[in-house]
């Protein structure tokens, strides 16, 4: 559009053979806790997606926002039967592989501010969010397992030899879940459950080092410095194995 601003345009289509996990599973699969079945009568997934892009590639703000949709035919997804399994004592939820067709849409969007530019140091600051959303078509309800919105700010100290910065990212509540696995599986220990939103807070310091003819880097990275209690809604274990807690690093990393 100029020098400044870009827009553009992609069209696909792609396919998809089922994996042999997909097509022949029949037995417990403890990365998920769940016992899986396959369905060997699964076809190939194909997909006609369309995004759009607006960029803005100079100036002292930079960023882009996308919007994207896909209509897929035949979605292979794993979805909770609502029976359960018992193997070797240990009581496992019930999962097959189904196909559908599916509707993907979404929006993605990224900006960049050199809000301060001084002799020795400047300020940027940043902030990005997406957001989708999923449906089954075939069943008229939302797929199982899909990311939740997000919204995330930061900023970023550059100096000559010294970096600092700290972002704060918000993830929102996820209660768009698979009707169908709600009703049968209740909200207890089969099929989806909506998972509560969280905020991530994480800092980070580095600084150059030159010794001799190698270059290195003292750095300090704080992560999660709220200690909040934060479940990943796209994991099988999210009840079981939530994010990290607070966590503290320094390290030294050179170049030889």
């Amino acid at each position: 559009l100029s020098e400044q601003w870009l827009f553009s345009g992609n069209l696909s289509y792609t396919e998809r053979s089922p994996e042999t996990a997909e097509l022949f599973s029949d037995g417990p699969h403890h990365a998920t806790e769940s016992f899986e079945i396959g369905n060997p009568i699964l076809d190939n997934e194909t997909a006609v997606g369309v995004e759009v892009i607006l960029r803005r590639t100079l100036g002292k703000v930079t960023g882009q926002i996308s919007g994207f949709h896909t209509q897929f035919n035949d979605y292979i997804f794993l979805e909770d039967t609502g029976n359960e399994r018992t193997v070797e004592g240990e009581d496992l939820p019930e999962r097959k592989y189904e196909a559908a067709k599916a509707e993907f849409r979404g929006l993605e969007a990224e900006i960049d501010w050199l809000a301060l530019e001084n002799p020795g140091w400047s300020l940027l600051l940043s902030a990005q969010g997406d957001l989708v959303r999923a449906r089954n078509e075939t069943e008229g309800t939302n797929l199982p397992r899909i990311p939740p919105a997000r919204l995330g700010a930061g900023f970023e100290i550059q100096a000559e030899k010294l970096r600092f910065g700290m972002n704060l990212n918000r993830v929102f509540k996820q209660d768009r879940i698979s009707e169908h696995e709600e009703e049968e599986g209740g909200d207890h220990d089969h099929g989806e459950t909506a998972t509560a939103a969280y905020s991530m807070l994480n800092a980070y310091a580095s600084y150059d080092l030159n010794i001799g003819d190698h270059k290195g880097e003292i750095f300090i990275r704080g992560r999660n410095l709220t200690d909040e209690l934060a479940r990943v809604h796209t994991s099988f274990l999210k009840a079981s194995a939530p994010l990290p807690g607070r966590s503290l690093e320094i390290g030294l990393m050179m170049e030889f």
